[in-house]
Parts: structure tokens; C-alpha cells; sequence
């Protein structure tokens, strides 16, 4: 139910934030910077969260499956992980009010890892892979933000 309630708003905000007479040339200007340092992970652009988390995870698995199998973890586990930090990103970007709060997310989220992390390799394959994760999700929650930002300003 929650995850239909951020598709369908982050859905109408795309809709409304690209409508040529509603964004200024500014506003238009960093959206295409975000969507560009978030692709291809972009939401609102031709797919709604779910396919993004999933395009993500399935390239995480791509990316990360063999060094994290010698370590115990399966596809579906890092599909799992993977799709649940994209999600959570999306959850707390649509619920954001400003792009500042996705900043503070991932400074959340890093802070976990390192101390999950804390007293082993900072190169570990798992470290690495939960690392990249946040960072794309960053990324695409970015565009999220901004998106909200342009809609409440409106």
C-alpha cells in the first residue's frame, strides 16, 4: 500500500514538475544534471520505483554476485538488499522536504555500515557493494527531492 502511495506521487510529480510551461529554465537545467548523475537509475522517466530498484539489484548481482557468494550470499539475497535500501531512499526522498534530508539519509545509512563495518577492511566485498547501493540510490532519491521540491513551490 505505501509503496502504490510513493509510486503514484512520485509518478504525478514527474507528470506535473516536466510540464514545459510550469519549470523554469533553471529548475529544468538541474533536473537534467540529476537525471544524468543518476542514470540509469531514474525515476519518473519511462519507469516508476519498483522497475528502478529492480534494474538496480539485478545490476548489483551482476556487479557483486561472485565475490558475495564466496562469502555466503545468494542473488536474492543481494537483489533483496539491494531493493531495500533503493526503496527506503525512494520512501524517505518522496517524503523529504528538501533535497538536503536525502543527504542526510545516506550520512544515516553510512554511518550504519561503518559500524557494522567497524574494525574490518574497508575494502571488504560486502562493505563495497552495500557502499555502491547507497550511493545510486543517493542518486535517484536526488531526482525524487528535487522533483517534490519544484511540486510544493508550485
Amino acid at each position: 500500500m505505501k509503496l502504490n502511495i510513493i509510486k503514484l506521487a512520485i509518478l504525478s510529480v514527474a507528470t506535473l514538475s516536466f510540464s514545459s510551461h510550469a519549470v523554469s529554465d533553471t529548475d529544468k537545467e538541474k533536473m537534467m544534471s540529476l537525471v544524468k548523475e543518476s542514470s540509469p537509475y531514474v525515476v519518473g522517466m519511462g519507469k516508476n520505483v519498483d522497475e528502478v530498484c529492480r534494474d538496480m539489484a539485478n545490476d548489483m548481482v551482476k556487479k557483486y554476485g561472485a565475490q558475495l557468494s564466496s562469502i555466503g550470499k545468494s542473488p536474492s539475497d543481494i537483489r533483496d538488499s539491494t531493493s531495500g535500501i533503493c526503496l527506503d531512499a525512494a520512501s524517505s526522498a518522496s517524503s523529504s522536504q528538501s533535497m538536503e534530508e536525502v543527504s542526510m539519509w545516506k550520512n544515516s545509512a553510512m554511518q550504519n555500515i561503518n559500524k557494522t563495518f567497524q574494525g574490518e577492511n574497508e575494502k571488504s566485498p560486502a562493505r563495497t557493494f552495500l557502499v555502491d547501493v547507497i550511493e545510486h540510490s543517493e542518486k535517484m532519491a536526488k531526482t525524487i527531492a528535487f522533483m517534490m521540491e519544484i511540486n510544493r513551490s508550485r
